[in-house]
């Protein structure tokens, strides 16, 4: 996870020789030895900084912050895919020797700005767990290409007109590995907004009108023909959204119909027997921290079961589950499954705690896993155990 970021983390823990480099790349003499500088010093360059003209303090935070955002093991995960897809073998050798992620992220900032700004996007892919789902046809190539991605650009304007915004729209696309998917970055223009704030010269400002841009994103699935989109709104504005990238980027007369069809069948949870078999090589171990049920006759009556593992007791859902629907209560066949919390913890070789990751499938389609390496683990899994059936 990233750290809260503040100019004066970046100034900790930043190399002097980096920030020598980034400050003369910008023209800044802050009279700072940056040979013999030492972290005492930190307070008394961050007050350097801030006797800078008010619109060159802004470009460094504003530099700093991008810097803060990917100095995360995350972060430098992100730059690294990126860099080797680019032709840099030797970077994760190169990185062994670093500091810290934050060295790693300033580095890539001043030496390939492309490279850093495009992980910074994967890098906020990553995060993102509301991900809505269509499935669309498999092993279709998406247009990349300029003519490809303005069509994109201006069928989204065409969508967010109806709603007074829009009127420009920026499209960024690339091309992620293991497993492959196509990425499209859009930045539709957002409405208007008023802020308090300071000028440049230091007034006050009640009200200073900007415009700022929504980002939403694309992620084509070729081999098993999903596509998923990150944005905002109702069901039916995100279909037009989907429906507009399947006309311009997969050259489809429109988005598929759905065929009715579940993603996620869950059935499978009802089996206390069912076993979750795993890779040994992946040290992981599965558990089930809670089963939403409805019944079959009348959905919207449900039953919650939820209950943490423990190490003398690693399935106590079940164990309510077995009272739940004893002979004297309820039918487990009058029962359907309509959610699942899992909890992947992946072994470490030292002793320390080690990862874990939560998540929920919820029928018929929705899964809260996202883009990360543990959570492309765990969807294989959803794949392997019957769960995912996309």
């Amino acid at each position: 996870m990233a750290q809260q970021y503040s100019p004066k983390t970046v100034l900790r823990q930043a190399p002097n020789g980096l920030l020598a480099g980034y400050f003369k790349k910008r023209g800044i003499d802050l009279n700072v030895d940056w040979k013999t500088r030492s972290l005492k010093d930190t307070d008394r360059v961050f007050a350097a900084m801030q006797q800078l003209p008010a619109a060159v303090y802004k470009d460094i935070e504003s530099d700093f912050s991008m810097v803060g955002e990917l100095a995360s093991g995350a972060g430098t995960r992100a730059i690294l895919e990126v860099g080797l897809a680019a032709g840099h073998a030797d970077w994760p050798e190169s990185f062994r020797g670093a500091a810290n992620a934050c060295q790693i992220a300033l580095w890539t900032f001043l030496h390939d700005p492309d490279i850093f700004f495009q992980a910074g996007n994967f890098h906020e892919m990553d995060r993102f767990r509301s991900w809505t789902r269509w499935y669309v046809g498999g092993n279709i190539e998406p247009a990349l290409d300029r003519d490809g991605l303005l069509s994109l650009s201006q069928q989204l304007s065409v969508a967010y007109a109806k709603q007074g915004r829009g009127r420009f729209c920026h499209v960024d696309a690339y091309v992620r590995e293991d497993p492959r998917r196509y990425c499209f970055f859009a930045f539709p223009e957002d409405h208007t907004r008023t802020d308090m704030g300071y000028s440049d010269a230091g007034r006050f400002i009640q009200h200073r009108p900007w415009r700022s841009a929504l980002e939403i994103i694309f992620a084509y699935r070729p081999q098993e023909g999903v596509l998923e989109l990150h944005a905002h709104g109702r069901k039916a504005f995100k279909d037009e959204l989907a429906d507009a990238f399947c006309r311009a980027a997969l050259d489809l007369p429109n988005l598929p119909a759905e065929n009715g069809k579940a993603r996620y069948n869950l059935s499978v949870f009802k089996d206390r027997q069912f076993r979750f078999v795993t890779n040994p090589a992946d040290r992981v171990a599965v558990h089930i921290r809670q089963l939403d049920f409805c019944f079959r006759r009348d959905p919207s009556k449900r039953v919650v079961l939820s209950a943490a593992p423990t190490r003398w007791d690693p399935e106590p859902v079940y164990q309510l589950l077995e009272r739940v629907t004893a002979p004297s209560a309820l039918a487990l066949e009058k029962l359907d499954i309509t959610r699942v919390k899992l909890r992947l913890v992946f072994a470490t070789d030292d002793r320390k705690r080690g990862k874990t990751l939560t998540f929920e499938v919820a029928h018929p389609d929705r899964c809260t896993l996202r883009d990360d390496p543990y959570d492309r683990v765990a969807r294989q899994y959803l794949k392997q155990w019957g769960v995912d059936c996309a």
